[in-house]
C-alpha cells in the first residue's frame, strides 16, 4: 500500500547566503537540484550549525544542473538544515 502523501516545499538557497540554515526547523529533505559554478565543489547539509553532516555532495568541474533524489523517506534533520556551498551558484532544496 503506498504511503500518505506529504506537503513538500522547496526553497533556493545561494552561494551568497552559504554558509546559513537553510530550513529553521526539524525537516525532511527528499531532494535537491544543485547548479554548478564550473569548478569542482560541493553541497554539505548539517543537522544545525556545527552539527553532523548529514549529506555531502561532490560536484564536477561544470556550469550544469544536477539532480539528487534521496530515496525512501529522505533526510530527516532533527535540529534544521543547515547547508554550506563550494563553487556552486545555487540550490532549491526540496523538504517537508
Amino acid at each position: 500500500m503506498a504511503s500518505a502523501a506529504q506537503n513538500v516545499s522547496a526553497v533556493n538557497f545561494l552561494a551568497a547566503d552559504s554558509p546559513d540554515t537553510v530550513v529553521a526547523r526539524r525537516t525532511r529533505v527528499a531532494s535537491l537540484s544543485i547548479t554548478t559554478a564550473g569548478a569542482a565543489g560541493s553541497v554539505e547539509l548539517k543537522n544545525g550549525v556545527g552539527g553532523t553532516t548529514l549529506l555531502k555532495v561532490v560536484t564536477s568541474a561544470d556550469s550544469s544542473m544536477h539532480d539528487v533524489v534521496i530515496p525512501g523517506d529522505g533526510i530527516l534533520f532533527d535540529s534544521q538544515a543547515y547547508c554550506i556551498l563550494t563553487n556552486v551558484t545555487s540550490i532549491t532544496l526540496f523538504y517537508s
